[in-house]
């Protein structure tokens, strides 16, 4: 995983989603793979890009109504 982890901060560098500038479903998609990373005490301190895409992706409205209705919110 940390190889693939890797891959994608590079990929993040300079830009707020993979594929540039706009969300994207590839974007949620990675968004809730990443989160897996919690379940199994993966650290990602080590891919700042990656920490950044997460809280960019948890902060947006829509995201943050999901994550409550399906009580993954605090």
């Amino acid at each position: 995983m940390r190889k693939r982890y890797a891959y994608l901060e590079s990929e993040l560098q300079g830009k707020p989603f993979l594929t540039g500038q706009d969300f994207s479903v590839v974007d949620a998609y990675l968004f809730t793979v990443t989160n897996w990373a919690k379940l199994v005490k993966l650290d990602l301190s080590a891919y700042p890009n990656l920490m950044a895409f997460q809280e960019r992706v948890a902060g947006r409205p829509a995201v943050k109504a999901v994550l409550a209705a399906e009580g993954f919110s605090k």
